[in-house]
């Protein structure tokens, strides 16, 4: 009886040990319970906004805004040459007092904020050389909008950097003596100017503006720098008949004063 028992009560052991669970698997359900636990942070802000970008309906949002930016920047910088001497005294002064009081008014032709936007980057910065932001803006919004591309937007956006670093200056020396055409150069322009020609004087400002200008060229188009060649007119090639020429006038002319001389009655004292 004793035996039987012991063989139960090892049987008993056996099945209890089979049936409980291993410290691996408390371990691994404890791990899980922590991570459900935890708060979720796929769904944060930080998400959200990546999300957001990342929408189709933002990019579209995104390039109707760049072309409409294009759109206004030409007009406001268009009607810039013609109404920035009155909107001068206005822009330079206080922005907010601008907006502020209702009986300031501009005659650029987007108002205020068109007055504001052509003053800074026409008179302050890149002077005429700011239309390459409407270039830039249209190409990346028409890219944007329409997955194509009318021209290349990185030719365009090199094209651009050096108008904007090469231009103002240049026209900055050039309409050096024009105070009311200084505005072409801009700001920037008319500042790179009087530094290069305090450092190099007026004629090695002239000769580095130059020589960048034609640096940019050859890089991009490899331009050929050759004289022109004399050319020789070469003489035409006498043909057979060509040669013959002279000898058939000759006897042409010789029957014709024989004939003249036949047909003259000469008197007879030289006919003796």
């Amino acid at each position: 009886m004793a035996g039987n028992r012991f063989k139960q009560n090892e049987a008993q052991e056996t099945e209890e040990e089979i049936h409980a669970p291993k410290p691996e698997k408390k371990a691994r359900v404890k791990k899980a319970d922590k991570e459900k636990s935890k708060p979720d942070h796929s769904e944060g802000p930080v998400s959200k906004f990546i999300a957001f970008i990342q929408d189709e309906r933002t990019f579209k949002i995104a390039a109707l805004f760049l072309i409409l930016a294009s759109v206004f920047m030409l007009i406001a910088f268009t009607s810039f040459f013609i109404t920035w001497r009155n909107d001068q005294s206005l822009v330079s002064g206080s922005w907010f007092d601008l907006f502020r009081y209702s009986d300031l008014r501009v005659d650029n032709w987007l108002g205020k904020l068109g007055a504001i936007v052509s003053h800074q980057f026409m008179y302050v910065w890149f002077g005429v050389s700011a239309f390459c932001f409407v270039l830039l803006s249209f190409l990346a919004g028409f890219r944007m909008l329409f997955n194509t591309e009318l021209l290349s937007f990185k030719k365009a956006l090199r094209y651009s950097i050096f108008v904007l670093l090469w231009v103002p200056p240049t026209l900055a020396f050039a309409f050096s003596r024009h105070s009311d055409l200084l505005f072409l150069g801009g700001g920037l322009g008319y500042t790179a100017n009087t530094w290069l020609e305090l450092t190099l004087g007026k004629v090695g400002a002239g000769f580095l503006l130059v020589f960048a200008g034609l640096s940019f060229a050859v890089i991009q188009f490899n331009l050929n720098f050759r004289l022109p060649k004399r050319t020789q007119v070469p003489l035409p090639l006498a043909s057979e008949d060509e040669d013959e020429a002279p000898f058939i006038a000759g006897n042409q002319l010789k029957n014709t004063i024989d004939n003249s001389a036949d047909e003259i009655e000469l008197p007879d004292a030289f006919t003796h």
